[in-house]
């Protein structure tokens, strides 16, 4: 499991006008976890949240050209911009992948947020 330590910068907005707003991380050191989708946990001002998270280049959309670490935090609304978060990565769900369609990277991000929803509930909370 890896911990990825960050700060949270602003993206391109294209996740929010998906449904699926991302927290987007800029990582304090090189992430070493392979490109793709991962349920995860992230913590911020004492409190931890599910997450699902995509690593990698976006390549269905606008890519920044660099390698992004985004974060779709559940059940949660906020503004977290400029805020220091630890990410824990849990589970691996599926590889990085171009989508041909809005609508098919859209329905994948609802499939992939479903699964985190119900492995990060079913999963024990671990105290640090």
């Amino acid at each position: 499991i890896e911990i990825i330590v960050g700060v949270v910068v602003r993206g391109n907005g294209l996740g929010h006008g998906f449904g699926f707003p991302t927290a987007n991380i800029e990582p304090q050191s090189e992430v070493t976890s392979a490109n793709g989708v991962y349920v995860a946990e992230v913590e911020f001002d004492g409190i931890r949240y599910g997450a699902v998270v995509n690593i990698g280049h976006s390549p269905s959309v606008v890519s920044l050209g660099k390698r992004r670490v985004e974060a779709h935090i559940l059940d949660f609304k906020g503004d977290i911009y400029g805020r220091r978060v630890e990410l824990r990565l849990l589970k691996f769900l599926r590889p990085e992948k171009k989508f041909s369609s809005r609508e098919e990277l859209v329905a994948q991000i609802t499939a992939d947020r479903d699964v985190a929803q119900q492995l990060y509930t079913t999963q024990p909370v671990r105290k640090l």
